[in-house]
Order: C-alpha cells, then structure tokens, then sequence
C-alpha cells in the first residue's frame, strides 16, 4: 500500500517535496498514467512518481520511505519493453526516477572504461566519445539510443560487441541500500585503490551480482567497461534456408566461439524477427485469430532477401587476425553456406554507384537491403540506432509513416520472453520444436533471434507481438505466453531475465530462493526498495 491512510499519504508527499522540490514529486492522473503505460496486456499504475537527480536524491527518498512505510520502485528510463517498462511490480509503489542522474563522470581512454550515472543513454555517451574524438566503442543493445546503459547492465542485457555480456563487462557499483547505507563493491570502497574501475572483483565475497536483477539496493554508479576501437573491423552475414542448416551453423561456430577465433556476440535471427522490422502484419488481408501464412511469409522473404535465418557478427582486430577470422569462417560453413564480409569501404563503394545509377531497377532494389545491413552494422560499432524499434509494432494496425518510435507512443503490444538454450544443435532443435507450436496454436509469428553470449549458451529473446487494442487478440496473447513459459520451464530453458507479471512466480521456495528472502530481510526487513521484484511478493 502506499501509506495507511490520507493523512500519512499527504505527510509523505509533503516531505518529498520539501527535501527534492515541488517539481520533483508527480502525482497528476496523467502523470500516473503515463508512467504507467505498458506494452504488456496489463500492469499497475505507480501510486506517485519520483524524479531522482542526484545521489543525496536517493538518499532522501530512502529515509522518508523508511519515515512512512512507502515502497520505491527505482528505473533508469523505464525503456523495458516487452518486461515492464516503467511499471512496477504491484500497485502502490512509488516510482523513483533516475533519467535525471545523467552525468558522465569519467571516461578513460587509455584503459577503455567510462564511470556512469543510472540516467546516462547508449545515445549520449555515444555522442559523448564521437565529440571528443575518443577511439572508444561502446557495447550497444538494439533498445536504441535513448534506453539507458545501466538500466540494461541491471537486468544483465546483452549488445553486439565482444564485450555483449555486459554484466561481466562491469565493476564499481555504487549502492543506497534501504538503511541509507552508500556501498561501494569491488574495489572502489578502498579510496587508495587504484584499479577500483579495472577490476570486477576486490578481496573477499564478490557482491556486484546481488544488485543486478535484484531490490536489494538502488545502483547510482558504476563503470563499464569499452572496447578499443580497432585496427580493422569486418561484418560477416548469411542466410539459412531451413532449421537443419541452423543447427549444423550452431555446431560449426561453436569451436570457433570456444577457441576465442569468433569473440563476439552472434546473432541468429528468423525471418520473422527481421520482416516485422520492416514490414506491418496484412490486417487487410488476414483476421487477427491468423498467424502470417507461409505464402505471405515468403512473399516478405523474397522483397526483404531473406533467409529463413539470418545470421550477423562482427570481427574486431587487426588486418591480419581479421583476416585469420574471416578464412577460419569460411572454412567452417563451407558446407552450409558462404558469409559475405562488409565493412565501410564496400558500403562507400555501393553509395557511389547509387549516386550516378540509382535509376538501374537492381541497384534500387539493393539499396533497401544496403541500408538495412548498414543499420545492423552500426550496432556492431557500437552506434545505439532506433530502426528495429520498429519490430514490436508487428501488428500494430498504424502505418510506418504514422508510428513514432517509442512503443509506449505507438501502444505497441509486446511480450518478451527470453529463455537459455545450451549451444548444441540438438538443444536448438528440441527448443524450436517445443515454442514453434505453441505459437502456431494461439495465432501468432514466433518472432525469434538466437543469441550466442557465450561459447556454452544461447539467450533467445523471443517476442509475442499482439494488437492492444483488441480485447480478444490480447488475451491469446497472454495466455500463449503462459504456455510459453511453462513449457520453457518444464524442457530446461529458463528465461535469463524476467518481466513484472512473472518473477514472483518463479521465485519459489526453495534454498536459493530462500536465501534471497534472507538477504532481503536483513538489508531492507520493511521492503522499503521494489517488493516483488526478483523476489518472493
């Protein structure tokens, strides 16, 4: 609940003003409302909202919560589509808004890390290291550049880059624990030290991992850590044209991800999963109750020069071991298929032709697939782009010229889920054997992409996309994603992540989620941060 009654609310509310300022504390209907907005079927409404701008900020919410008993739900930027978006776990919460600690307090280029605010977008600092001429890449996601870094390194997200685990990739957290406590894990607590941004780790129990995906404190710092940019980079992409020739890729790439020749992140994404960034489900042709059918699919294929799978990574380098990559690539699909390699220099010469040859019928036909290679290349580069935003309004009945690019703008329906699938391709098989139905039985696309983060597993966001507006078209879709994660489960795929409406679920009762509840219990014993959020409700 928020508070026992109006006249504890008003005190609340009151304090809040007072210690962050009247323009700091929202709780107009549609303010409310618009932090509330949701791409899932449904979600609660934040009882007020809390705009964040500096650490002391933080502190001061904590303290008046611990005064009057409220609950604060904190966000970076509330960019978690499909999972939640700004919406907390359960009604009466209050929402803590850090998108105004923004600062970028530190890049260092010598080493390749940057120290960061919760409010800091992949945009800015990308921004940030193209003004100052910085030879850095960041790890970008395909959220775009307004979602926030840190928001994602909470939910352990994974980008495109070698360093796409961006957990792992991570270190120096500082955290306003429910007592107001400032914690500072690794090694930045010992104000000596210095690699206190160098090293994940520092002496005794490593704690970072228990404030990511957790409500055990607020994070209002930490560092990550860049890629230099390097001597020579190279995109390499294919096609597949059925599931057997998807699992044999995942058997022939996996010793190459094992030996550390392929040392970034791969993505393997189906048809589906690149159509509904470009194109919009034909409800002038179809009922909602249809999923696409085959003859449309292909139709979509073959105008986007698809494969039924798509295939994208990046090697990062020097001449010569991009090089080294690029023949051990070759060599290992040979029987499967052929990559093509692209980098700046082959999209500079396409941009000549079309400038003096954009009339010749194929070279317009090729400019589409060009652009929309070039935008999936940028990621690779680390440059946050906003073209497969698109995706998640699949069935959205607006046109592309009407849709602005936030899906809570556009009242996009999405829900993700995001199971683990060993790197076998047996695995593979069994998993899409398992989903591909259940999609098929409640009328929708299974909108995949296959993730290698590791050289032992695969992440597969996997998104049901549905029309909000149709009452009937949304219940399917929350009952299909309720098949999907029991029968997820049930197999062996745990999701990697968790969206508002599922975690209290799965957080069962068993010893490691007992020892959660324990850990809560003692650091935040009135559930003061987030209750219900990756922990037991």
């Amino acid at each position: 609940m928020f508070a026992k009654n109006d006249s504890v609310r008003g005190a609340a509310m009151a304090a809040l003003r007072e210690r962050l300022g009247n323009d700091a504390v929202l709780d107009r209907e549609e303010q409310l409302d618009h932090y509330g907005r949701t791409t899932l079927p449904s979600a609660p409404l934040p009882a007020a909202v809390v705009l964040g701008k500096t650490k002391n900020d933080v502190v001061a919410c904590v303290e008046i919560a611990k005064q009057f008993g409220l609950h604060l739900y904190p966000i970076s930027g509330g960019k978690n589509w499909g999972l939640g978006s700004a919406c907390p776990t359960t009604e009466g919460q209050i929402v803590l808004d850090l998108s105004g600690m923004n600062r970028i307090l530190e890049v260092n280029e010598e080493l390749g890390y940057a120290v960061l605010e919760p409010g800091v977008t992949q945009g800015q600092l990308y921004q940030h290291l193209k003004d100052k001429n910085i030879d850095l890449w960041l790890d970008a996601t395909g959220a775009g550049p307004d979602a926030t870094i840190i928001g994602n390194l909470m939910e352990r997200g994974y980008g495109h880059t070698p360093n796409g685990d961006r957990f792992h990739n991570s270190c120096a957290y500082e955290v306003i624990l429910a007592d107001g406590t400032i914690l500072e894990t690794g090694w930045a607590h010992n104000k000596e030290s210095r690699v206190s941004n160098l090293s994940k780790t520092g002496l005794g129990p490593s704690i970072d991992g228990l404030f990511t995906q957790s409500n055990l404190g607020i994070v209002v710092r930490a560092t990550i850590w860049l890629i230099p940019k390097p001597e020579c980079f190279t995109a390499y992409a294919f096609r597949l044209e059925s599931q057997d020739d998807l699992c044999a890729t995942i058997d022939a790439l996996r010793p190459l991800r094992s030996l550390g020749v392929i040392n970034s992140v791969v993505h393997l994404a189906n048809d589906y999963r690149v159509i509904s960034s470009h194109r919009r489900f034909p409800h002038d042709q179809l009922s909602g109750e249809d999923a696409l059918p085959e003859s449309i699919r292909s139709k979509f294929r073959e105008e986007l020069g698809l494969g039924k799978w798509n295939v994208l990574g990046g090697i990062y380098g020097t001449k010569a071991s991009v090089a080294g990559v690029r023949k051990s690539l070759k060599k290992s699909l040979k029987r499967i298929t052929r990559p093509i390699f692209i980098d700046d220099k082959k999209l500079s010469l396409f941009d000549f032709v079309y400038r003096y040859s954009s009339w010749v019928p194929p070279v317009k036909k090729l400019k589409a697939k060009v652009e929309s290679g070039r935008s999936a290349i940028s990621l690779l580069k680390g440059e946050p782009v906003r073209d497969h935003l698109g995706g998640s309004g699949w069935r959205s009945k607006l046109t592309w010229e009407q849709k602005p690019t936030d899906p809570l703008d556009r009242n996009d329906g999405v829900i993700w889920i995001t199971p683990l699938v060993p790197l076998t391709s047996s695995a593979c098989n069994e998993f899409l054997n398992l989903i591909e139905p259940i999609f098929e039985r409640h009328g929708f696309e299974p909108l995949l992409t296959f993730v290698m983060i590791s050289e032992r597993v695969m992440c597969c966001p996997t998104t049901i996309c549905y029309n909000r507006e149709d009452e009937s078209e949304t219940v399917r879709a929350n009952a299909c994603y309720q098949d999907l994660l029991k029968h997820s489960m049930n197999h062996g795929f745990p999701p990697y992540r968790a969206g508002i409406q599922t975690i209290t679920s799965l957080a069962n009762n068993d010893p490691y989620w007992n020892f959660v509840a324990r850990l809560k219990g003692e650091l935040d014993p009135k559930k003061l941060i987030a209750p219900g959020r990756y922990a037991r409700s």
